[in-house]
């Protein structure tokens, strides 16, 4: 039950909203604080709290108001709040006195009074129209797990293929997901999961990525040569769910 997670890029995404932050860039929509290009290792949840109060410009926002952005629908002891905020401020702490871009107000909240640019440009838009996923809707919230979305959300934009690995049941499946579902601004074709559990001829492994993305196959053309040609021009997330038993195939036929 390892997903791999493949990422095919054609041209750059669109553009959207972003704010710099010192030497810091946050990407709102993708969920992702970077410096130099480079992701840091901060989790999403830590990312929705400097978000809300970043976007919320010198004003100190309420804690409940925080947590309802960080946690929608879960509820939370203000604790998890403070390890969040401690987590900002070490990243922060890179920058001298970047500990002291939050503030806070006791027993109420925090406020964001670092150096803050806000840079508007025009949405992200899909190739494919406005479906961009059929990643299933989560029927409970996702809770934990922060160490490994940050250390994935850390390691895709430099990967082509990357393998989640461990035993059966642990939950490499709704992991690969939930970073997919963060991570879906970040790909202008959106993300795709391919289920391939049921499948035992490894052959069959290209028809069942160009039935989820919609490719038809052509004649007299090889199926995996029409997939490749049109994911040149695409740049998505394709999660490839319940592969071990194929990784051989997988490997070779998507990785481009």
């Amino acid at each position: 039950m390892d997903p791999c997670i493949g990422c095919f890029s054609g041209s750059d995404p669109g553009l959207t909203k972003i704010y710099e932050i010192g030497p810091f860039r946050l990407d709102s929509e993708a969920g992702v604080l970077s410096q130099a290009g480079i992701p840091v290792a901060l989790g999403s949840r830590a990312v929705a709290v400097l978000t809300t109060l970043v976007e919320r410009g010198n004003e100190f926002v309420q804690k409940g108001a925080i947590m309802d952005a960080a946690w929608p629908g879960v509820v939370v002891e203000e604790s998890n709040l403070a390890v969040q905020i401690s987590a900002i401020r070490r990243v922060l702490a890179q920058v001298p006195g970047g500990e002291r871009w939050i503030e806070t107000l006791a027993r109420r909240g925090y406020r964001f009074v670092g150096p803050v640019i806000e840079i508007s440009a025009e949405p992200r838009q899909s190739a494919v129209g406005s479906k961009r996923s059929n990643l299933p809707e989560p029927l409970t919230s996702f809770i934990g797990r922060e160490r490994e979305i940050v250390e994935i959300k850390r390691l895709l934009p430099g990967k082509r293929l990357l393998t989640l690995v461990g035993p059966g049941g642990i939950g490499k499946t709704r992991l690969s997901l939930q970073v997919a579902a963060e991570v879906i601004d970040a790909y202008r074709d959106g993300v795709w999961q391919v289920e391939l559990g049921s499948i035992r001829d490894p052959l069959l492994v290209p028809t069942s990525v160009a039935q989820v993305l919609g490719i038809q196959e052509r004649t007299g053309t090889a199926l995996t040569d029409t997939l490749c040609a049109n994911l040149k021009s695409r740049q998505l997330l394709l999660i490839l769910d319940n592969c071990e038993h194929l990784l051989d195939a997988c490997a070779r036929r998507y990785q481009p």
